[in-house]
């Protein structure tokens, strides 16, 4: 991970882009958009900060296709 501070903490960048994307997103999509946005990440950074949103019961990682997940924003009801 970058040694440089982003003014938005990186899990509530996810729930951002999340929430622009209609709620759902797919890994390398959302990878990409975050380097486009300078977050230097690797697969594996991003792995661990989805575990965690998971685990917080923010976001639902679903396996799609071999080497494919989406991830999705739980809603509140």
């Amino acid at each position: 991970m970058s040694k440089v501070w982003k003014p938005t903490p990186l899990q509530h960048r996810i729930i951002e882009i999340l929430n622009a994307s209609n709620g759902s997103c797919e890994e390398p999509d959302l990878l990409r958009i975050l380097k486009k946005e300078g977050w230097d990440i690797s697969v594996n950074d991003l792995n661990k900060v989805l575990l965690q949103l998971e685990i917080q019961g923010y976001i639902t990682v679903y396996t799609v296709g071999k080497g494919k997940r989406k991830i999705e924003l739980k809603r509140k009801t």
